[in-house]
């Protein structure tokens, strides 16, 4: 069942150019059944805490800190969602593993009722080799 809405949520993420619709997809379909909670395990991915950091960085370039960043892997789906803060601004996001793109979603703090949504994509760069010695 929950494979189901994940092969739909990417399809979405791929395909959808409205981010908002996805993000409400994600919501209602997965983020509030405690199965799929319980499905996953708590993991650190150095690629998704970079570009969480990078878009901070971007989108609050004042106060875009982040903190308290918990990520959870579902393996069998190459699926991780979590959590995190943004200064003082709450945000979610999700990432798949096998086609490396992520949606993040970052609301603004009251009284501002826009929430920013970025569709990222995300692969390590190979480590450089020994210089030529041309």
């Amino acid at each position: 069942m929950h494979s189901n809405r994940l092969i739909e949520l990417k399809q979405k993420l791929l395909h959808d150019k409205d981010l908002a619709p996805i993000w409400l997809y994600f919501l209602d379909n997965c983020a509030e059944d405690q199965t799929f909670i319980e499905l996953g395990d708590r993991t650190d991915h150095p690629t998704i805490e970079a570009v969480i950091h990078q878009v901070g960085k971007q989108l609050f370039s004042r106060n875009g800190t982040v903190s308290g960043l918990l990520l959870t892997r579902i393996a069998e789906e190459k699926f991780i969602h979590g959590a995190f803060f943004m200064g003082l601004r709450p945000g979610g996001l999700f990432f798949y593993e096998d086609i490396n793109m992520g949606l993040l979603v970052v609301p603004d703090l009251p009284p501002s009722k826009e929430v920013k949504y970025a569709r990222f994509s995300g692969r390590p760069l190979p480590k450089l080799g020994e210089p030529s010695k041309n």
